[in-house]
């Protein structure tokens, strides 16, 4: 038993100050680990709260452009299907005090000169909110030929809700 302790006395004496700083190095190098885990978790939730943010904009990005687009193709459903009234209470204000003072201004000034019944139209987006009205071309009486026949341009645009603004040709 005194060899034992002999032994374990004569190592810490003669190895002692090499495990202690082995031990500091050893506590150091854990701490480091620590301190470089924490801030690379930082660093990923920022960057995905970033990331999130970037996805959620772009997606009511696209949903505005899609609902601007309804609104485009909902009026020209209103005016192709005779639902006049509809059609004119989704004008903006504007729209209505310099062009279509009433529904009748309307009819004649719009309806009867740009759109024909018996033919079919969808909008095409030019830029943002404003869309062309376009006759939809029966590719197999015109041989395949696309000749797109632009009716009138139209401006979706914010009052107390989306509105149509008709633009000048």
């Amino acid at each position: 038993m005194e060899n034992i302790r002999r032994s374990i006395k004569l190592f810490f004496t003669k190895y002692g100050k090499l495990l202690f700083i082995i031990a500091i190095g050893f506590v150091a190098f854990i701490f480091i680990l620590k301190f470089i885990d924490n801030e690379y978790s930082r660093s990923h939730k920022s960057n995905t709260n970033l990331n999130n943010e970037n996805i959620i904009n772009l997606q009511k990005k696209v949903n505005k452009v899609h609902i601007t687009k309804e609104i485009a193709e909902k009026f020209i459903i209103y005016c192709t299907d005779e639902a006049y009234e509809d059609a004119y209470n989704m004008l903006a204000e504007e729209c209505i005090e310099n062009n279509f003072k009433t529904k009748q201004d309307f009819i004649e000034n719009f309806i009867n000169k740009r759109l024909d019944k018996t033919k079919k139209y969808y909008c095409k987006k030019i830029e943002d909110n404003i869309y062309e009205i376009c006759e939809k071309v029966d590719l197999l009486k015109t041989g395949g030929k696309e000749n797109i026949s632009s009716i009138a341009k139209i401006k979706v645009i914010q009052e107390e809700t989306e509105k149509i603004m008709i633009l000048e040709e």
